[in-house]
């Protein structure tokens, strides 16, 4: 059985596609089977991925217009995904997306989704067949707060947030994030290897393996796959 996490954050601004995808190169070098669904309808991770122009996208499979199949991708970074679309929204159900989620049930580990900064349809559709949330946390007032109202929404499931280092610290905030949210012990620092990787068509951990930014993206899969009883 797949377990489907949400990156999620009502703050724009948090690198929740950077996130997603980084995480899924760890995954995948962790020997799991990694699923991810786009489901922003800005759809900013397809593009990066380089299928903008796909013909089948989470829109035909929540509307059972397409087979399952025709809308997964395979990269050459050991991950599959189905692409965005920006009319998403208006097949979105939790009972669709259920549906959707119980064909990859056997066949990925996990299922990571991609979610927009602002409360559409998808945001509540994701939200809702999530198994577990994971919130990328700049140390900024509005990114806790963009947490909070998601965290409002899915008071029942699993919550793990990490911290996004851009610059200096603010302890106090960190003590208010650790208090509210289950903090793992790893953190994503501002890296000059990240700020080049933004446009490019990789991830960081391919074009930059060895780098300090691609070991801290490696630390936050593995305390994920152990929270999660995955490794």
């Amino acid at each position: 059985m797949s377990h489907v996490v949400a990156i999620a954050n009502l703050a724009g601004g948090t690198t929740k596609t950077t996130t997603v995808r980084n995480l899924a190169v760890a995954f995948a070098e962790y020997g799991k089977k990694v699923l991810v669904v786009d489901v922003d309808p800005k759809s900013d991770l397809t593009f990066a991925l380089g299928g903008e122009l796909s013909r089948v996208t989470i829109s035909e499979l929540l509307s059972r217009k397409s087979s399952i199949d025709s809308g997964i991708v395979s990269t050459s970074e050991r991950f599959d995904y189905i692409p965005g679309s920006s009319s998403v929204d208006s097949f979105a159900s939790a009972s669709a997306f259920n549906h959707l989620m119980g064909e990859f049930a056997s066949k990925y580990d996990l299922v990571v989704l991609d979610t927009p900064s602002t409360p559409t349809q998808g945001l509540f559709m994701a939200l809702e067949v999530a198994d577990s949330i994971l919130y990328p946390m700049p140390l900024t007032n509005s990114s806790f707060r963009g947490a909070h109202r998601i965290r409002t929404i899915v008071k029942d499931k699993l919550q793990m947030a990490f911290i996004k280092l851009d610059g200096f610290r603010n302890l106090v905030l960190e003590k208010e994030i650790a208090a509210d949210f289950d903090l793992l012990d790893c953190e994503i620092l501002e890296s000059q290897d990240l700020r080049e990787n933004e446009n490019s068509s990789s991830s960081v951990l391919v074009v930059s393996k060895n780098s300090p930014i691609a070991g801290n993206y490696r630390e936050l899969a593995y305390s994920i796959l152990e929270k999660l009883h995955l490794i």
